[in-house]
């Protein structure tokens, strides 16, 4: 069942890696002319059924379910067609007319009735279109009915996989994040309590840790929520400790009385400082996102049922994991609700040995936290140039109620002198931050 698990895992997310580099194809096909495309296409046939039959070869025993290699060859020929298909969309010259209909038609045809084992009677093979539509159904008629409530709008992102056993449905990140109200963090602000001695740390390297979810203060992060509809306990503790979070409150926070006890259990009892950063999530970032935790369990019984029947009714099964886990980064239990947390999120990464294909492995630290319990997290840059990571900026630091105007000001100098310095090293544009004095008062002196 393990060995089970894990293969559908990697199924379900090669259905997304296979999409995109589908549509990375159809743009670079577009671009040719009449002779080059017909030269791509000859190009492309003889790579693709060479590494058919080099599968089929390599991997006849795991793939016997497919039935005999003549099966297995005109399932492959099917899925070559739908691909040239899906290149020549809304391209004129080669593949316009009907003659990719007929075949493409002729193919499922034949495959619906030479389908040996697997997939029940009411399987039916998707082209394209067929996926688009299935996804605006299913956005409209189950979606909408996933707790707390969705907004569609924000979901034009969406990421949309269908294979031969499974439906899979995942927005990218912050777009998901958007169209709930109940997570969606308007002022893209967010203030960190901490201490001196972190400021310090940040200054000097001008990164900021996003410490692992295992290391938090909630020994049940991110398995709160996931755990009502994840079976497997040992994904569970493995995605946890390979996401990453800076936990805030809304800047809001700083003008209120509030912020009292956040600076007692998080600012070093007044002693530290509360940290205003700027989060710009403006461009498509499918390894982070920023929302409001949602404090409470929410009842999805209505949305499975509907999605189950959905699948059911193209004869597939809906992959639940992949929409839910995206709410339970941003659920914690009502227990913690006085926080008012919103959080960054760098989510389920890889092997942090292995992660090279955007953050190299120096991007990954590992210490001590509060509690003394060593722990891993994740560097982020302040205003950062990368085109795959949010841009943080320091908008304000307020120094906490136990020191005085005169702290403040031999401290100042010290702050200002190091955020230049780092702009100049990183040639970034250069804007010095807000630096105050809590409006508190100290009453624990």
């Amino acid at each position: 069942p393990l060995l089970r698990q894990i293969c559908d895992d990697i199924l379900i997310d090669e259905a997304h890696h296979i999409k995109f580099q589908n549509e990375r194809m159809h743009i670079l096909f577009q671009r040719k002319g009449f002779y080059n495309r017909a030269f791509s296409l000859l190009m492309y046939s003889l790579l693709f059924f060479g590494t058919v039959h080099a599968v089929w070869f390599g991997y006849k025993r795991a793939e016997g379910r497919w039935g005999c290699f003549s099966t297995f060859v005109r399932r492959m020929y099917y899925k070559f067609l739908s691909e040239v298909k899906f290149l020549h969309k809304e391209v004129g010259g080669v593949g316009s007319g009907n003659w990719w209909r007929r075949e493409l038609k002729k193919a499922r045809e034949w495959a619906r009735v030479k389908w040996t084992a697997g997939p029940p009677p009411s399987f039916a093979f998707m082209d394209y279109e067929e996926m688009e539509a299935a996804q605006q159904e299913f956005l409209k008629t189950v979606f909408v009915h996933l707790p707390p409530g969705p907004d569609l709008t924000p979901l034009d992102d969406a990421l949309w996989g269908v294979d031969s056993r499974s439906f899979t449905f995942v927005p990218s990140s912050q777009p998901y994040v958007e169209c709930f109200a109940a997570y969606r963090v308007d002022s893209k602000r967010g203030v960190h309590f901490t201490s001196l001695q972190s400021l310090a740390a940040i200054l000097n390297s001008y990164i900021v840790r996003l410490g692992s979810l295992t290391g938090m203060n909630d020994p049940k992060e991110f398995v709160f929520a996931a755990e009502d509809h994840d079976e497997s306990l040992f994904r569970l503790a493995s995605t946890k400790d390979r996401t990453y979070a800076l936990s805030m409150c809304e800047h809001q926070v700083l003008a209120s009385e509030r912020s009292l006890d956040l600076r007692r259990l998080y600012g070093n009892e007044g002693k530290g400082v509360a940290i205003e950063f700027s989060v710009n999530m403006s461009l498509p970032l499918d390894d982070f996102l920023f929302g409001r935790i949602h404090y409470g369990k929410l009842d999805y019984t209505d949305f499975l049922t509907r999605a189950d029947g959905f699948a059911a009714k193209y004869g597939r099964v809906f992959n639940k994991r992949d929409v839910l886990n995206l709410s339970a980064y941003l659920h914690k239990s009502s227990a913690y609700a006085s926080e008012n947390e919103i959080r960054l999120v760098r989510l389920d990464g890889d092997d942090p040995k292995t992660d090279r294909r955007r953050f190299p492995v120096e991007r990954y630290l590992c210490d001590f936290n509060r509690r003394g319990e060593l722990t891993n997290y994740f560097s982020l840059p302040l205003q950062s140039k990368s085109h795959h990571e949010p841009k943080l900026r320091i908008e304000r630091i307020q120094f906490g109620f136990a020191h005085d105007q005169a702290f403040m000001d031999r401290t100042r100098d010290y702050v200002e002198t190091r955020i230049l310095t780092a702009q100049r090293e990183r040639g970034l544009e250069l804007a010095l931050p807000v630096i105050e004095l809590s409006p508190l008062t100290n009453i624990y002196k």
